[in-house]
């Protein structure tokens, strides 16, 4: 039998912590926020704060609630290293 599949939900990362590698995404929809692990995304230029975003959402047997995988989207710019036009 063929999986049935997830539906897309999107969202907006609420707070991303580039260090640690995980962060938070505020559904579109409203309800918790969803937890979101640097190893879901689908892109290689990380997240910020702001960032508009599309996931599915898994359940997490071991933290007994929901998780997002399939991560998409996000701007890669990294709190912090802002473009500045300072230097020499």
């Amino acid at each position: 039998p063929l999986k049935a599949e997830k539906a897309m939900l999107s969202g907006t990362v609420k707070m991303w912590n580039e260090e640690k590698g995980f962060g938070f995404i505020a559904p579109g929809d409203g309800g918790a926020d969803i937890l979101a692990h640097r190893s879901v995304l689908q892109t290689t230029d990380g997240l910020a704060k702001g960032d508009e975003v599309t996931y599915e959402v898994e359940y997490d047997e071991q933290k007994g609630k929901e998780r997002a995988i399939k991560v998409c989207g996000g701007s890669g710019k990294r709190a912090g290293k802002g473009a500045s036009g300072g230097g020499l």
